[in-house]
């Protein structure tokens, strides 16, 4: 009888060594394909001064996606968001993201992955715009981002979050729009399981152009999905690059613009120069602030206005409850012009003077350098986390034991 035995013992004993062997990822892969995901339902990153809305929103979809070798691949297609400046698109950057997303009582949870990729697309005819994109998330982080939160609360999904950076005029302004889902509500961003993603789309708001080295880097404590700095301007700057940019600068002129607030506003108060459609050329927080000088470029054949407002954006008059006053019917036609507007923040109100010359000018350089970022992450992976490494040589450490709790605790968060 043991000496039957002994053939099955060597057997176990080989396939426990070659599971120990196995990659991590291929030890979960059978765990991972069962894991609930969402799509679109959080916000990887966006503008922090982004305003607009005044426009119809785009759309996008993820017709499919698949666990492969190293990752979770998804076809990723994007009619963007239209925009009304005579200005000439050039490449855009895709980014993507994930983090393990779950609850603690009424209160919700994220531990973000150490996994972001960003993909290149080619210029775009803004007349008939849409894109089609594959892109790969490495799920190599996963099991450990669920462990971290599970000692938190309780898991309940992976969330893949994306935003699509468009460059425009030479690379000089930027439109950042992150995907969101139709309506708020975990409903509409669910997307199956890792191993089986079933369609799911939503919309991009409309947000407004801006000059890109106004883009604002996420600080080195973090922010939105990530857990330390991220420049994505000098990111998408990079690329662009790389990928070759047909676009030209868009002709303009040359202002400077003189503002005093009297008496100053106490309390949260923005200043923003920009067009009907919520393209803006120079934003300013002016809490406590008596004046304000600058020097911007203003495309040419476009009306822009001055508006200060609580913070909440251009569209105080538009049905959102704030406060808000909009001056100015300024012609960019002509140049320099010289802009003087005063304004009164107890009971909003406000002028506006402009004095310019004749003839407009095409911008002679590109984007501004931009300055040096708090931290230059890859184009591939960001927030690195020691965590994960020592999960990973935890589990080869473990072997076939380290494989099988896996199984059981994912089994037991889906019968949650």
């Amino acid at each position: 009888m043991v000496a039957r035995l002994r053939p099955l013992a060597l057997l176990v004993a080989l396939v426990a060594l070659a599971l120990a062997a196995a990659p991590p990822a291929a030890r979960a892969d059978r765990g991972l394909a069962r894991v609930p995901v969402h799509i679109g339902g959080d916000v990887l990153f966006d503008e922090a001064r982004n305003d607009g809305r005044q426009g119809g929103p785009g759309t996008w979809s993820v017709t499919e996606g698949r666990l492969t070798r190293d990752g979770l691949r998804l076809h990723v297609e994007i009619d963007p968001v239209l925009q009304g400046l005579p200005v000439q698109s050039g490449p855009a950057v895709l980014f993507a993201g994930m983090q393990a997303f779950g609850g603690s009582g009424d209160r919700g949870l994220g531990v973000s992955i150490d996994a972001l990729a960003t993909v290149e697309l080619p210029p775009c005819d803004d007349a008939d715009c849409r894109y089609a994109a594959d892109v790969e998330l490495p799920t190599a982080g996963i099991p450990g981002a669920v462990d971290r939160l599970d000692k938190m609360g309780d898991f309940l999904w992976i969330e893949v979050a994306l935003t699509l950076v468009r460059t425009y005029g030479d690379g000089s302004w930027l439109q950042v729009t992150p995907l969101a889902p139709w309506m708020d509500g975990a409903t509409f961003s669910d997307a199956g399981r890792l191993g089986n993603v079933k369609p799911v789309g939503g919309r991009l708001f409309p947000y407004g152009l801006f000059p890109s080295d106004e883009a604002t880097p996420i600080p080195r404590r973090g922010g939105w999905m990530f857990t330390s700095g991220f420049d994505y301007g000098r990111v998408v700057e990079r690329l662009r690059k790389r990928a070759g940019d047909p676009s030209t600068p868009i002709p303009g002129v040359d202002a400077r613009l003189h503002v005093t607030i009297e008496p100053a506003c106490l309390h949260a108060a923005h200043l923003t120069l920009h067009d009907d459609a919520g393209d803006r050329v120079f934003d300013a927080d002016v809490y406590d602030t008596a004046e304000i000088d600058a020097v911007v470029r203003l495309p040419a054949g476009t009306t822009w206005r001055l508006t200060l407002h609580d913070g909440g954006g251009i569209d105080f008059d538009q049905g959102r409850q704030g406060w808000g006053v909009r001056v100015g019917s300024i012609e960019a036609v002509g140049g320099p012009l010289d802009i003087a507007a005063t304004f009164e923040c107890v009971t909003p109100s406000g002028e506006v003077d402009v004095v310019g010359a004749t003839q407009a000018s095409a911008d002679p350089t590109s984007a501004p350098p931009r300055p040096a970022p708090t931290i230059e992450p890859s184009s591939a992976v960001t927030n690195a986390d020691g965590d994960r490494l020592a999960w990973l040589g935890a589990v080869v450490a473990a072997g076939t034991a380290a494989s099988v709790a896996l199984l059981v605790v994912l089994g037991r968060r889906r019968s949650r």
